[in-house]
Order: structure tokens, then sequence, then C-alpha cells
């Protein structure tokens, strides 16, 4: 669950790298701080930016739909419904977002889908992965909570400090990355792939007082 502190590195992130396209899996509160910051920080400039935010609850996707129609983000700023499917990249697998619009997302927050229960075990989220397999230009991503998350973009980028782990604030941020900071391949039966991550682990950043500092 978002935090105040959260919803300003939030609100930061959009203000600092002034993305063209964000995605955000799972609506909630955030969407209407990630817009707000668009509207402050970018439409005025002459700017432009695009929020689709992901959701999978058909109920809660209804409910933020509603609210939305009310504020002054409807032109930029599209909330989906989308059911959920599994997806592979090496050894790893999770869930994302079946029908994402294809744009050049420059910036990306997970919050979602529901990570699984007791029947199904917890799975990570594998949209920003999906993404970033194909993508030659830079793309940030922020995650919220979400540890099996973070350690799977552990894996699969490596150790050496590309992922940022904010165990105080419950955050993780992963910067400016592409295709070719993936440590792993893309098939699925590479052994390397687990001697390339044997001594990789998630490990708290160190030397930032704060997650936004590490934005800039």
């Amino acid at each position: 669950m978002l935090s105040q502190p959260d919803y300003m590195v939030l609100y930061e992130a959009v203000k600092i790298y002034k993305p063209s396209y964000i995605l955000e899996c799972g609506t909630g509160m955030s969407t209407f701080v990630i817009a707000q910051s668009i509207k402050d920080n970018l439409l005025p400039k002459g700017k432009s930016c695009k929020l689709i935010s992901m959701e999978s609850e058909k109920s809660w996707y209804l409910h933020q739909k509603s609210i939305i129609k009310n504020e002054e983000f409807g032109d930029f700023v599209e909330i989906i419904y989308s059911p959920i499917a599994l997806f592979g990249y090496s050894f790893i697998r999770g869930t994302i977002y079946k029908d994402i619009p294809k744009y050049p997302y420059d910036l990306v927050f997970v919050d979602g889908p529901n990570q699984g229960n007791n029947k199904t075990g917890r799975m990570c989220n594998m949209d920003f992965i999906k993404i970033i397999e194909n993508s030659e230009n830079p793309i940030t991503c922020i995650i919220d909570g979400r540890v099996h998350t973070s350690l799977a973009y552990t894996q699969i980028f490596g150790g050496g400090g590309v992922v940022k782990w904010y165990p105080s604030w419950d955050l993780t941020i992963i910067k400016n990355v592409t295709k070719y900071d993936m440590i792993l391949s893309r098939g699925l039966n590479d052994s390397n792939d687990k001697n390339k991550i044997k001594k990789e682990l998630l490990m708290p950043s160190r030397g930032f007082k704060t997650p936004i500092v590490n934005l800039k």
C-alpha cells in the first residue's frame, strides 16, 4: 500500500524525468498523484504526456473510471480494464496485463495486479520486462513494495546497483535501463542464466537519504 512519501516519489519522478508516456500497473490514488504532477509540471511548459493506468478488477476499474471523469485529467489519463496473463522471461514467470496499449513508455509504475493467493502462490509482475526487452530507449521503473517483483528484476538486471531497493520506503527504483542492461538471455533453457545470478542478491541501496535523491 502506498504512503504519503511514496506519493512524493511519484510526483517528483514525473517532474524530473518529464516522460511522454507513463504506464501504471494497478490504478488507485497513485493515478491521481501522477496525473496531478503531469498537470502541474509538464502541461504548463508545453510538454505533452499520456498516462495509461491498467486494472484487472472490474469493480475497481469502474469506480476509478467514474471518478476520473469528474477530474480535470480526462484529456491525458486513460484507465483500462484488462485481464491478466502469464509471461515468462528466461526462467522467471509472472503476470502481465493482457491488453496494454503499445506506446513508447519511458516511465513505469508497478503496483498491480494482485500478487496471488494461497492457491496460486505469490507472483511477480512482468509488464516492465515485456516492455524493456524490445526497447533501446531508456525506461525508468518504480515498484511499490512487491519484493517478489524486485527480486525477479534483480535476477534479470543483475545486482550491480541497477535495481535499488529502499526498505524503509518500501520502494524499488530501476533508473534509465534498456534491453542491453538485461543480463539474462531470452532463451528459456539457457543454463548460463543461473550461473550469472548465483551470487546476485537484492541489497538495500546505500548512500542515499531518500529515493527522491536517486531519481536525479
